[in-house]
């Protein structure tokens, strides 16, 4: 909306300029002709906006606002073919200098769609360069092939800034895309996590139960061995398997603080005794 009314704006300056200087009251119908076509594209606009397209019909709203840019453009250069006039000096500054003004301050808001930007900043310019050609004069000649310069710097710049946007576009759609797919594998592997403490809590008798047994195997072993040699080798099992029991609730008593199924109990107690 403000590109609108900057355009509005500028086409007031340029309108009014002209008519101090040339005292042609057709500038007054060019700013007109402006204001109302401007007052268009902003119905335009905001019809677009109010509206949920699917994508074929947002592609060919893009072309129709290029074609919007290129009325714009025709426009625009227009003001050379009825208003320039190469042996005013003031008037041909004046001119130059907004309208490559416009055509660069365009840039900003017609650049993200490169055609938009070409059928815009074409027929403001070309125009210009064309009657500064045709009067036959070296300085004049010099100075259209530099402004025709210009605008090929210009499309180029346009084209670059649309690659350029085109390419973030396709790095943050694929950079959320990586994203999702973390999030995605994050989630799963905290969901795996959780069903194995949830296992391992659920379980824990059942794990504990062997050991027990083997414990038990243990005691009557060593009550009916009364060999020294053989007696000290269940001493040691049974150090293991103490070992690895302990190892086991250690293991278990972690899975339940993970689980949250354990109830913490809040009281006093001394520390002497840690």
């Amino acid at each position: 909306y403000w590109v609108l009314l900057g355009n509005v704006l500028v086409a007031s300056l340029l309108a009014f300029g002209l008519y101090k200087f040339t005292d042609n009251i057709s500038s007054m119908y060019w700013l007109a002709l402006v204001i109302g076509f401007t007052a268009f594209r902003y119905v335009m606009v905001r019809k677009y906006y109010a509206g949920d397209y699917p994508e074929k019909a947002i592609i060919g709203w893009g072309w129709f606002f290029a074609l919007t840019t290129f009325v714009s453009g025709c426009i625009w250069g227009a003001t050379s073919i009825l208003f320039l006039q190469t042996d005013h000096l003031g008037i041909m500054l004046f001119m130059l200098m907004t309208l490559t003004g416009v055509t660069v301050g365009s840039a900003a808001s017609l650049a993200n769609f490169a055609w938009s930007y070409y059928a815009f900043s074409i027929p403001a310019i070309l125009p210009f360069a064309y009657v500064l050609s045709s009067t036959g004069s070296v300085e004049y000649i010099v100075l259209s092939a530099m402004l025709t310069v210009f605008l090929v710097l210009q499309l180029v710049i346009a084209r670059k800034n649309q690659n350029t946007l085109d390419e973030s576009i396709i790095l943050r759609n694929e950079k959320t895309g990586l994203v999702q797919q973390l999030e995605a594998k994050k989630d799963k592997a905290e969901s795996a996590n959780n069903a194995k403490t949830r296992f391992l809590a659920a379980a824990s008798h059942d794990l504990r139960q062997p050991l027990h047994a083997m414990s038990l195997f243990l005691d009557v072993l060593e009550e009916r061995n009364q060999d020294t040699g053989q007696a000290m080798i269940v001493d040691k099992i049974k150090k293991s398997c103490g070992s690895l029991e302990n190892l086991l609730e250690s293991l278990l008593d972690i899975s339940k603080l993970d689980a949250g199924v354990i109830n913490i109990e809040r009281k006093v107690f001394g520390i002497q005794g840690l």
